[in-house]
């Protein structure tokens, strides 16, 4: 019971042996209880706490989950014509959640050309009994400023091995160097798009593609081996995780 009616006086300011006026600076107008120092004043023989600290650390990578049957399938299919390890990767990179930012990605990517004229879809139709569907893709991937190159390789070549472009896509930090085969790049931004000559279709070619940034003062370099096919768009992305933050 003595307890009970010490704590009481306490609470509401009665003297005490305890007071700390002698220890708050500036001391209460009165023998005020032990909350004197947190309600403004400064106890002056107390260490004060450090202030907490907020760091900003880059994002997590974001689980998009497996492709499913019907998604590989697509991919598989024309005009994408995915490899086991372009699924892999892609799937890494975009997954089940992501796969319609995929889609757009790969044909915002596909290689663009000029149409035909009339007159060389007459030539074309007429010396290579060309269907509507082989003329979409004759002028995909040659157009009209390539028609001459067209014609020699139907004639050198015939229609089952002619020659496409490719593409390779790079996402890479704003302030990156990017290197293909050693050889140095000029585009800029974190998003670079790379076309290569016409390649003979149906057989696989490799870039080695070499990324450099400067990242707390210290040179980062990754480096990594690009599958490229004639017709088909290649996506990298290279990202520079913080050493303080892949440590723990």
């Amino acid at each position: 019971m003595f307890n009970v009616v010490l704590m009481t006086a306490l609470s509401v300011g009665a003297e005490s042996p305890d007071c700390h006026r002698r220890r708050c600076s500036p001391p209460p107008p009165c023998c005020a209880p032990v909350a004197c120092c947190d309600a403004g004043a400064v106890d002056a023989g107390a260490v004060a706490p450090a202030p907490d600290t907020t760091e900003t650390v880059p994002p997590p990578a974001e689980d998009g989950g497996p492709f499913t049957a019907e998604q590989k399938k697509t991919l598989k299919g024309e005009p994408y014509n995915a490899t086991d390890e372009e699924l892999k990767k892609w799937e890494k990179d975009y997954g089940n959640k992501h796969f319609d930012d995929l889609i757009k990605e790969l044909k915002k990517d596909a290689p663009t050309a000029k149409p035909f004229t009339a007159e060389q879809k007459k030539r074309l139709k007429d010396e290579f009994k060309a269907t509507d569907e082989e003329l979409k893709k004759w002028e995909k991937d040659y157009g009209a400023d390539m028609f001459d190159e067209l014609v020699k390789d139907l004639k050198k070549e015939g229609k089952l091995n002619l020659r496409s472009r490719a593409t390779v896509v790079v996402r890479v930090p704003v302030d990156s160097k990017i290197f293909i085969d050693g050889e140095p790049t000029v585009s800029t931004g974190a998003r670079r798009v790379f076309v290569t000559p016409l390649l003979p279709t149906g057989r696989n070619f490799t870039y080695s593609l070499t990324v450099e940034r400067v990242q707390d003062g210290v040179k980062k370099v990754v480096t990594e081996s690009v599958k490229v096919s004639a017709g088909r768009p290649s996506l990298v992305a290279v990202s520079f995780p913080r050493a303080d933050v892949a440590q723990k």
